[in-house]
């Protein structure tokens, strides 16, 4: 895939491919869901999840975060790339949750 928003919106195929959108959505949900939020029941954390993975898979998102990190460095490993993007991707949300 020429993208990171290409990429993720085809299903992988083989199981050493990152998550397809539907995949990230599950793990943003499911990592916010474990969080630890004081005054939230789980049905609210359940809800605040959902909403957030809706946020993190939208078009206007995954354009602006791969747009944002482009290709993996020539010295870049894997695991860099991937926190690099995990960062971005979490600066993004702060930001579009604050607005």
């Amino acid at each position: 895939m020429s993208d990171l928003k290409g990429f993720l919106l085809t299903e992988g195929e083989s199981s050493n491919k990152l998550p397809s959108q539907s995949g990230l959505a599950l793990s943003v949900r499911n990592q916010l869901t474990n969080l630890s939020i004081s005054g939230f029941s789980t049905s609210k954390k359940e809800d605040f999840s959902s909403e957030v993975a809706k946020i993190a898979t939208s078009e206007e998102v995954l354009n602006e975060l791969s747009d944002s990190i482009g290709k993996p460095g020539d010295n870049e490993s894997e695991e860099q790339f991937v926190e690099r993007a995990k960062s971005t991707l979490a600066n993004i949300l702060r930001r579009k949750l604050k607005s």
